[in-house]
């Protein structure tokens, strides 16, 4: 029979390892401003699921492992970023959460003004919608989206969305419309970093070391 600090020494290191393990899958939105929303991962977000005036923002995925290859997206880092420009980027890293933002014109014009803040640095942004349909099955929900033959959001051109994001906060002017553009939806998706404990996660393995270590001296 081991002997009982050898016993208490191994079940405090399980636990901080499993604190270790989960510590960086749980970044999530922390908060909204402006006529945004936050809600639970809807079962869908086809045109007319999710109708405008507010804007729709959920979690999606927690830890999701990037390609080595890298991660097409539109938006890298910090900045401010809109007009008829194009931007691409491969994003090469660790882990990702994502979280997608969401407005559908719902037979009208929408244009919202607001901002999502999270739990940790934004690292990504995709707005393209060649590119969402494309990460879709890495970093969205169980949600249906529009398949990609649909206007789901722009093109890799911001035309009158703007996006900034500083740190863990990305603020956007979001348009859409169904005017001209049949069943318009604009979307963005915000990758933020998994890689980077979650608030208090380090305390937690501090005190559970501290306490290994009285028991080591009794």
């Amino acid at each position: 029979m081991q002997p009982l600090a050898s016993r208490h020494s191994k079940t405090l290191a399980a636990a901080m390892l499993s604190l270790a393990a989960t510590a960086a899958a749980n970044a999530a939105i922390v908060s909204t401003s402006g006529p945004v929303v936050q809600i639970a991962p809807p079962a869908s977000a086809v045109s007319f699921a999710l109708p405008g005036g507010p804007v729709y923002c959920w979690d999606e995925q927690s830890n999701a492992a990037v390609p080595s290859a890298g991660l097409a997206v539109n938006l890298l880092g910090n900045g401010a970023w809109t007009g008829p420009a194009p931007f691409n980027a491969t994003y090469f890293g660790g882990a990702v959460d994502s979280h997608m933002i969401h407005l559908d014109a719902s037979g009208g014009v929408w244009t919202a003004t607001g901002t999502v803040t999270f739990s940790s640095a934004i690292v990504a942004v995709i707005y393209d919608n060649a590119l969402l349909a494309a990460s879709d099955s890495l970093l969205g929900s169980a949600t249906a989206y529009e398949p990609i033959g649909f206007l789901r959001s722009t093109n890799s051109s911001l035309f009158q969305n703007f996006i900034q994001v500083s740190g863990n906060q990305i603020s956007f002017t979001i348009w859409a419309s169904s005017v001209n553009l049949p069943n318009r939806i604009a979307e963005f998706r915000v990758l933020t970093d998994a890689t980077v404990p979650a608030p208090g996660a380090m305390a937690l393995l501090g005190v559970a070391g501290a306490a290994c270590g009285r028991r080591r001296r009794r």
